[in-house]
């Protein structure tokens, strides 16, 4: 695990998975075929948090580079606040996706953590950094 310092905040727009796991992938496939311009310039994220019932809303999200883009596609707006995270890197996910949860098991069970919600930062197409807020 490390740490990382976002000293500014990231706006985010996206869409929620109807279902969780199982939603996930249509839910990107929906936001990258929204995107005005060419989703590979994007950098994608994933936001999760338990719901009031305890269940996990799951939101696919990519970084908001013009307004536009949110007002054609009517998307939801989500800003990563800045802070320090603890993070952990798994390489090649989409081989083992399982890794993402267990990330995720490990990194809340982190005293120092702030609260909801976990982050995955897809920063290429083969890896993802998981990120949980570290209170300030």
């Amino acid at each position: 695990m490390e740490k990382l310092v976002l000293t500014e905040s990231i706006d985010l727009f996206c869409i929620r998975a109807k279902s969780f796991p199982e939603g996930i992938k249509d839910a990107f496939d929906t936001l990258s075929n929204l995107l005005t311009d060419s989703s590979s310039e994007r950098i994608f994220y994933g936001i999760s948090y338990p719901d009031e019932k305890g269940s996990i809303v799951y939101k696919a999200a990519v970084e908001q580079k013009a307004e536009e883009d949110l007002d054609k596609a009517e998307l939801e707006k989500f800003t990563i606040p800045s802070g320090i995270y603890l993070t952990e890197k798994i390489e090649d996910f989409m081989h083992n996706i399982p890794a993402i949860g267990d990330c995720f098991m490990r990194l809340l069970a982190n005293p120092e953590i702030d609260r909801f919600p976990c982050i995955e930062w897809y920063n290429n197409s083969k890896d993802v950094i998981c990120l949980v807020k570290l209170k300030d």
